[in-house]
């Protein structure tokens, strides 16, 4: 069978260098690699199915499901974290708990993003936070052009930032207020009598909401479009395959991961980045339920909506 090129963009990590680079062949394909310094500058271009291998978040991945994309997700969990303590709040506003939120006007860069979905999802689930009745304040829109936000996130003025909109009152609280999501380079600095964390939650308390529900919060995967997998339908498990053993490769020799992979490694244990349906089950399940509950999807997914049964079965 004659080798097929496929264009891909991913982010340059040490576990995905080698697919990248070819270091690590994927049989029957030759992987035309884009460069880019940010794969969140690439990931509408995935969902628009401009690349053949892609890297965009899970909530895109579910919005394209939804929406019928003909994206195909392989269980290739790039990046994930725990996402606890995001939200600050300005001291003048009211708020003193997280119920507070309700009825409030809270900034972030995007809706549908990740960080910000899996945080509502933990206000919801453990402080009883009705999101549906805060108002989100929202720097960007989705990655899929096609989404619909629901009637209670509204548009950021343009050139906002979410620091400057907590320090004069223009929003109540915000999600990751820190970083000024602007191409300047700055660094937020406030007033912590007037700006302050919501929930400072520690490790230990992450640790113990981990072993409560064995959710690892995903943030980025990989994808493939179905015309790909049309004309090489050994693709899925070739590719998969190849993703596994670079993986693999880079753990069985890292010997100082950044903070983030550190505190994974502490909460989660040696495997800090599964690939796999099976291991990532307990994950997927809570982030369909929470994708339907904020109006992320329109309709009620499940696991099986999201991966065809022979990825299901994959095995890392």
């Amino acid at each position: 069978m004659t080798d097929i090129s496929l264009r891909a963009v991913f982010q340059r990590r040490p576990y995905t260098n080698a697919v990248a680079d070819g270091a690590i062949k994927v049989p029957g394909v030759k992987i035309d690699f884009v460069e880019v310094d940010l794969i969140s500058k690439a990931m509408s271009a995935v969902c628009d199915l401009e690349y053949d291998i892609g890297e965009i978040t899970l909530t895109d991945y579910m919005m394209c499901r939804n929406a019928g994309k003909p994206i195909v997700g392989l269980p290739v969990f790039v990046t994930r974290n725990f996402l606890h303590n995001r939200i600050w709040y300005h001291t003048r506003s009211g708020i003193s708990s997280p119920k507070d939120l309700e009825g409030k006007r809270v900034g972030l860069k995007s809706y549908p993003q990740t960080a910000p979905f899996w945080n509502r999802g933990i206000l919801a689930t453990e402080y009883g936070v009705d999101v549906g009745k805060v108002t989100w304040v929202s720097l960007e829109g989705a990655h899929l052009r096609e989404y619909d936000p629901p009637a209670n996130v509204q548009s950021a003025p343009v050139g906002a930032t979410l620091a400057e909109m907590l320090e004069t009152g223009e929003i109540d609280a915000a999600d990751d207020p820190g970083r000024p999501w602007t191409d300047r380079d700055e660094v937020w600095s406030h007033d912590p009598d007037v700006i302050k964390p919501l929930v400072p939650v520690g490790k230990e308390e992450i640790a113990d909401w981990y072993r409560r529900t064995q959710v690892y919060p995903i943030l980025h995967m990989i994808v493939v479009k179905r015309e790909a997998i049309d004309r090489r339908p050994t693709l899925v498990a070739d590719l998969f395959g190849a993703f596994v053993q670079a993986r693999n490769a880079w753990m069985a020799n890292i010997t100082n991961p950044d903070a983030f992979r550190q505190r994974g490694r502490d909460i989660v244990g040696s495997d800090f980045l599964p690939y796999g349906v099976g291991p990532n089950k307990a994950t997927l399940e809570l982030a369909c339920k929470l994708a339907y509950d904020q109006a992320v999807t329109s309709r009620a997914l499940d696991v099986e909506d999201l991966f065809d049964r022979d990825i299901i079965e994959l095995r890392a």
